[in-house]
């Protein structure tokens, strides 16, 4: 894995625990009484949402950097 592939999966791995952490605390706030059902499962579409794209954009990135690195080395 490349020094750019790896930042950039650091990139989206923060993005993931992130939303989990968000869903972590919506969770407890519903667990409280603070949250209603609606904004629960809301906040749980959310952060699934959240950590699709990001892997989505993570193989997209990669993806994207493969061709580039291709078409240089097979430029020369």
């Amino acid at each position: 894995m490349s020094k750019l592939e790896s930042t950039y999966l650091g990139t989206i791995l923060q993005a993931v625990t992130s939303a989990q952490e968000s869903f972590r605390y919506a969770k407890e706030r519903y667990g409280s009484g603070k949250l209603s059902v609606f904004e629960f499962l809301q906040s749980q579409s959310q952060a699934q949402a959240q950590e699709v794209q990001a892997k989505y954009n993570y193989r997209m990135q990669i993806k994207h950097f493969r061709v580039l690195y291709a078409e240089l080395i097979f430029k020369f």
